[in-house]
């Protein structure tokens, strides 16, 4: 019988996909595997995948996939491009995705709790309409809360506020054991889910810090004859007294590739 077959016994109204046509999706991220690599080194399609919408239909998965001993995958909007969604062992791939409400914002301690696959494109939304934003976040909006913070944690606004685990208040993990818990940046176990990928659990709701709106933020460009001068001006830029008087949130460079490669897009 077939992992998916045996799993739909007791699943209950867990949204099951396991027809190969609609695993296909779960086989890469926003980045594609090679061939050779795929066919090669590993499977890529997972036995099959879970959309769970509350915390308990999560445990009931992990204590499935316990008891068989297979993998499991947890998976926001695939956007890290990197492979670590990739489920070269097949298994189980929770996709969180859906799994996405803004619960609560707290406008008097500029908090904001949401769920592991909340966008941050529509925190900010929610968050503005109250005169606050996002402390940080990545370059794609798009991309899930719980997903950036198993994987990254500098973006847009990090050369100011820092990394995402400076704006965490708590966040409320399920562990492989199917244990739910509750942790802040203090706890001895936090930087386990950090940037580890789901390997020692799966975030399922995060409460956020949040800032008020700027009254204006101006973007500069300037020019330099080549990436040496730069990286040189940068350098200087960072240590110097200006910037903490200007305080910028983000320094961008931009190479010659790069802006020809944004100019292929945007007229292709």
């Amino acid at each position: 019988m077939k992992l998916a077959e045996e799993f739909r016994k007791i699943a209950g109204d867990i949204k099951i996909i396991a027809k190969d046509e609609e695993k296909e999706i779960y086989s890469h991220d926003i980045g594609d595997v090679p061939t050779i690599m795929s066919k090669t080194f590993f499977e890529i399609q997972p036995d099959f995948v879970v959309q769970p919408k509350s915390v308990d239909e999560i445990k009931q998965v992990l204590a499935f996939a316990n008891e068989k001993k297979v993998p499991v995958i947890p998976r926001g909007a695939a956007s890290w491009g990197f492979g670590g969604v990739i489920p070269t062992s097949a298994g189980i791939v929770i996709d969180l995705s859906p799994f996405r409400k803004i619960l609560y914002l707290n406008k008097a301690q500029k908090t904001i709790t949401v769920e592991a696959g909340a966008r941050w494109s529509d925190i900010d939304i929610v968050a503005k309409k109250e005169g606050l934003c996002l402390m940080t976040y990545p370059s794609s909006k798009f991309s899930t809360v719980a997903g950036w913070i198993a994987t990254g944690g500098y973006g847009i606004n990090s050369f100011r506020y820092g990394h995402v685990i400076q704006h965490i208040v708590s966040m409320t993990v399920v562990t492989p054991s199917g244990e739910s818990r509750k942790i802040t940046p203090t706890d001895p176990d936090f930087m386990y889910f950090v940037s580890t990928e789901g390997e020692f659990g799966i975030i399922v709701e995060v409460n956020l810090k949040l800032r008020d709106v700027p009254p204006a933020s101006y973007p500069h460009l300037f020019y330099f004859p080549g990436d040496d001068a730069a990286f040189e001006f940068i350098e200087k830029f960072v240590k110097s007294k200006d910037a903490e008087v200007i305080k910028p949130n983000v320094i961008r460079f931009l190479d010659e590739n790069h802006l020809n490669n944004i100019n292929e897009l945007m007229h292709s």
